[in-house]
């Protein structure tokens, strides 16, 4: 099978990654990130700016931005510090400076290089103490603040207490203990309706190598998620030997508009210090993520049954087989019948074939809506209504190759409004020629099969009680059942 990404009904994934680290802050130990202490526990010199007080020209100043204005901090205790590093990384030791009234902290007498960071910011925001390097060229540094953006939710699973985030800032997550791989915190980011590439990074002061964060990420949908891969690497800046920092994408076209999500979860290993401990990491939008399916073509059905389908006498059963001890589906099991231009059971004049139409299937899951506690069921008719996603929009294949012809088509018009003309009461209806390339496109365009760890393949153990796998080409099954 091709191997493709499981990610239902939400944009994919691309991920890499990275870590975070931590300085003492209150008596307890903190990420870093707050810069509530310095990060160099002694040999430490006070600067003022200039004899009389003001700021000379030859000064290294550090002046504060919080959403694109300057900030001044209130109450007295903020300062800056410059530490000094030779090029083996070795401190030579730091000064500081308070922040004036008018925002800014000076001090003269510096040469050379130096890390630029913060002491004793006032409650509710923090920085990225890893970007700021200051030397006599670019002796200015403005530090751009963030707002820690409170969490109320315990995270202890992705369902019932999963922490969902949608606003762009700092997030911070006390650790009670170690975590073991795939487990930690869980959080779940709603992108935005308007879509977009947006980074979540932990920004930890890597001078600390105590605390190393990891996050594990995950692919999935708000009903179902399945562990992709673990997180401890990727920021633009250099780490530590032990604390790392993560660094991960998501994004999402105005498409998927409210209903892409990026769920991972965050945990830590810590050098030399006990739980608990905090983490801070920044969730940003980097960049738009245009829509891939602005020139869709729609589609309309060429062979619609002229009257709806036959109701269902017995029992329904889905189409997928016991073959060798696996549960899988396999078209040699379904005949086209170019008579009636239906597909049926086992031989061309076997029961009919259905597929779920106009009704919820068991492979499609719950949409919940960002922020709701309970899903609501969809349907193929349905789902574009109530979700906020282009799900009907698919990459064509070619009839006769079964490859992609790098063209996108919108089936929309034939789905919601001629082939639910033609369910049953059930909201089923039989299975054309046209109908099967339609759910095989749905199929491989939502990456429903991964060589074992696609969405079906994962979600059937819940929904079935046993793993469904599908051969390449007979993928389209998955919705299809009949009666008995």
């Amino acid at each position: 099978m091709k191997k493709i990404i499981s990610l239902l009904l939400v944009v994919l994934l691309s991920f890499t990654f990275f870590c975070a680290c931590a300085v003492k802050e209150g008596g307890k130990q903190s990420s870093g990130s707050s810069g509530n202490e310095s990060s160099v526990p002694s040999g430490s010199e006070s600067g003022n700016s200039g004899e009389d007080g003001g700021i000379s020209e030859e000064a290294y100043t550090v002046s504060l931005v919080y959403k694109g204005q300057p900030f001044v901090p209130t109450g007295a205790g903020t300062y800056a510090q410059w530490t000094g590093i030779t090029e083996t990384g070795d401190i030579t030791g730091f000064q500081t400076a308070e922040f004036n009234e008018n925002g800014v902290a000076a001090l003269d007498g510096l040469e050379g290089e130096y890390r630029v960071t913060l002491g004793n910011l006032p409650e509710g925001y923090a920085y990225n103490p890893n970007l700021y390097v200051t030397n006599g060229d670019n002796r200015n540094i403005e530090i751009e603040l963030y707002p820690i953006i409170e969490v109320k939710k315990s995270g202890k699973d992705f369902y019932d207490n999963v922490i969902n985030i949608s606003q762009l800032g700092v997030y911070r997550v006390t650790l009670k203990k170690a975590y073991p791989l795939k487990e930690g915190v869980y959080f779940q980011f709603s992108i935005p309706r308007d879509g977009g590439v947006y980074s979540v990074q932990s920004i930890v002061d890597v001078m600390q190598n105590t605390i190393n964060p990891i996050a594990e990420i995950y692919t999935g949908s708000s009903a179902f998620k399945t562990w992709s891969h673990t997180c401890d690497d990727g920021v633009e800046f250099e780490n530590g030997s032990y604390t790392k920092n993560f660094y991960f994408e998501g994004k999402a076209s105005t498409d998927q508009q409210g209903f892409a999500i990026i769920p991972f979860a965050v945990r830590a290993t810590t050098n030399g210090i006990s739980f608990p401990i905090t983490v801070d990491f920044l969730v940003w939008r980097k960049d738009d993520f245009p829509s891939t399916h602005v020139d869709a073509e729609l589609v309309y059905a060429k062979q619609l049954p002229s009257e709806k389908a036959p109701e269902g006498v017995g029992t329904w059963r889905g189409a997928e087989t016991l073959e060798g001890g696996q549960w899988m589906f396999n078209g040699k099991n379904y005949v086209y019948n170019e008579e009636d231009g239906f597909y049926h059971v086992g031989t061309k004049d076997g029961p009919y074939l259905y597929v779920n139409m106009d009704v919820p299937d068991r492979f499609i899951p719950e949409y919940t809506p960002p922020g709701a506690t309970t899903g609501i069921p969809v349907s193929f008719t349905t789902i574009e209504n109530i979700a906020p996603v282009a799900y009907l929009r698919v990459a064509q294949l070619d009839h006769e190759t079964g490859e992609r012809t790098g063209k996108m088509i919108h089936y929309k018009p034939m789905i919601e409004q001629q082939y639910k003309s033609v369910c049953n009461s059930d909201g089923r209806c039989l299975v054309t020629e046209e109908l099967r390339w339609f759910l095989q496109e749905i199929c491989e365009s939502q990456q429903y099969f991964n060589d074992g760890y696609g969405w079906i393949e994962s979600y059937s153990l819940t929904v079935c009680g046993y793993s469904v796998s599908a051969l390449e080409d007979d993928q389209w099954l998955f919705a299809c059942g009949y009666y008995f």
